[in-house]
């Protein structure tokens, strides 16, 4: 399968600078960024390889309805390369951290993607709460059995006489 793609200047994280666009018709999907590897992995250094291969780790680390209108950046070494589907409204970039290393963050989200973020980050605080609840609520009836019957945790004060 050819994957077509056009070069043209694109503004992004570095400011304006020429890049590859890739269209992706039914949503970016990792066999698009492999497809891609595939076809012009003899222009590749080792670096540009793993950095697409990450790309293909962030892919597969979000369900199949971010990727719909979704636009992810891979910050090659001669110029980057843009996978775009629909109107881009999920934005993620790969590009390389201070030790050389490949690493992808989201630079935008779309309103889909930021409700979940939040729901699921606002569901996490109510666990975590509920949590700390049944925690003390299970606790309440030990220490109370332990003080009834006369056993405590304190050590026994030798009696002065």
């Amino acid at each position: 399968m050819v994957i077509p793609c056009y070069t043209g200047w694109y503004s992004g994280r570095y400011g304006q600078t020429l890049a590859r666009f890739v269209p992706c018709l039914n949503g970016i999907h990792h066999r698009d960024i492999s497809s891609y590897l595939y076809e012009h992995g003899h222009q590749l250094t080792d670096t540009d390889r793993r950095m697409l291969q990450d790309g293909i780790t962030l892919h597969l680390s979000h369900p199949a309805w971010v990727w719909k209108d979704a636009e992810t950046t891979v910050y090659l070494s001669d110029m980057p390369v843009v996978f775009y589907s629909g109107y881009g409204t999920n934005k993620f970039v790969v590009y390389q951290d201070v030790g050389n290393n490949p690493t992808h963050a989201v630079e935008e989200k779309g309103w889909w993607l930021w409700l979940r973020d939040g729901l699921i980050s606002v569901w996490g605080s109510i666990a975590d709460a509920a949590r700390a609840v049944a925690g003390y609520v299970t606790s309440v009836p030990r220490i109370v059995a332990g003080y009834v019957s006369g056993a405590s945790n304190r050590p026994a004060i030798a009696a002065s006489a």
